[in-house]
């Protein structure tokens, strides 16, 4: 079945696509991305492919712990809850999780086992558990906190987003387990008021 909203359509016959924005450019990237910006609309669509239960994994970026954001967060998780998925959280700020990528991190990124860091490991065992990814964070400066790029810099690396093929040099995904990759964000400028 498909719901319509204004500029989002949430789709639970594509397998790959749980939600995407209808006005995004980035429909042909490894996954499509959906950002949701109404709390209804997340709850409803998340609720919506309930009909194969999954391993959800929600990653929260946002200090504020009384944020909009914040009140997403909980909207989301218990949307996926009721929808019968099992989920796991990590809130980014709650264990001060270090952005920076590490000069021995850097220096292995290309080897065979590039994870030098236990709470990396943990977050790509994670990763690797899920099918469903939920990304909730607010909009800064035209893009997420740098807690989450951070966040993708260090985990999502070679053996556990991608490899990089020896014979091809091509990509290869190491997330096909994904089935739903899914984002929930917020900005609060004016128009006006981003340029």
């Amino acid at each position: 079945s498909t719901f319509n909203f204004p500029g989002l359509r949430c789709s639970t016959t594509t397998p790959s696509i749980a939600l995407m924005s209808t006005s995004s450019p980035l429909g042909s990237l490894l996954f499509p991305i959906t950002v949701i910006t109404l709390r209804t609309v997340a709850v409803s669509c998340l609720q919506a492919i309930a009909s194969n239960p999954m391993k959800a994994l929600i990653l929260y970026a946002n200090p504020d712990s009384d944020s909009y954001s914040a009140d997403l967060k909980v909207s989301v998780h218990k949307g996926l809850l009721a929808a019968g998925h099992d989920v796991s959280e990590i809130d980014l700020y709650a264990m001060n999780f270090q952005a920076a990528m590490s000069p021995e991190e850097r220096l292995r990124y290309h080897d065979a086992d590039p994870i030098v860091d236990n709470q990396i490991q943990e977050q790509a065992d994670l990763v690797a558990a899920s099918q469903i990814l939920v990304f909730v964070y607010p909009t800064w400066w035209f893009g997420m906190p740098a807690i989450l790029k951070g966040w993708f810099d260090r985990v999502m690396i070679p053996t556990v987003a991608f490899d990089i093929n020896r014979e091809t040099k091509l990509i290869e995904s190491k997330l096909r387990h994904v089935r739903r990759l899914v984002g929930v964000t917020t900005t609060g400028s004016r128009k006006w008021q981003s340029f």
